[in-house]
């Protein structure tokens, strides 16, 4: 016998402590549950009757299409929609709009992340990652964009001929 010592610990492989070079299942085996994550997108200003589904695809779906249908239950333009994920490592994912325009592919209209939120320069997918059991709100943002589009008042001068005219100014 090469080794004859028993080395005690987790012989599930599925396990998250799982010891490669454990010989006797100690029960200490620790399973680790999905991650849930809830999405919310602004595409009230985007939704067509050609595209008329807002979705979200990406890693966690394979990049297929339809990866989690959003809803807008209350007609705020908000949509909304949950998914489990495996939990520890890092998920992309981009927004996207389908209906009769795209033959419902699931890829009609793709809002990518801007470069400010995005995974880095040369993917502009958005990202997150969670822990075993966490739940992740990712907050509400407009449709490809890194940011909530609702209006919220700016104030300043919003005569564009003005020397301090303020293009992000709306009052």
């Amino acid at each position: 016998c090469i080794s004859c010592e028993t080395v005690y610990g987790c012989t599930d492989s599925e396990a998250i402590n799982f010891n490669a070079d454990a010989t006797y299942d100690d029960g200490s085996c620790q399973s680790c549950e999905l991650a849930t994550v809830n999405f919310s997108v602004n595409a009230g200003d985007v939704v067509s009757g050609d595209y008329d589904n807002v979705v979200i695809n990406g890693s966690f779906a394979s990049w297929n299409g339809w990866g989690v249908t959003l809803t807008d239950e209350d007609g705020d333009g908000v949509y909304t929609g949950s998914t489990q994920v495996e939990a520890g490592i890092t998920h992309e994912y981009v927004h996207a709009l389908t209906g009769a325009a795209d033959g419902w592919s699931g890829w009609g209209v793709i809002g990518y992340a801007p470069e400010s939120c995005a995974l880095n320069d040369t993917t502009p997918n958005y990202f997150f990652s969670g822990e075993c059991g966490e739940t992740i709100d990712l907050p509400t943002v407009c449709f490809g964009s890194c940011t909530n589009c609702t209006n919220v008042e700016v104030l300043g001068c919003i005569d564009p001929v003005a020397d301090n005219y303020n293009p992000n100014a709306n009052i």
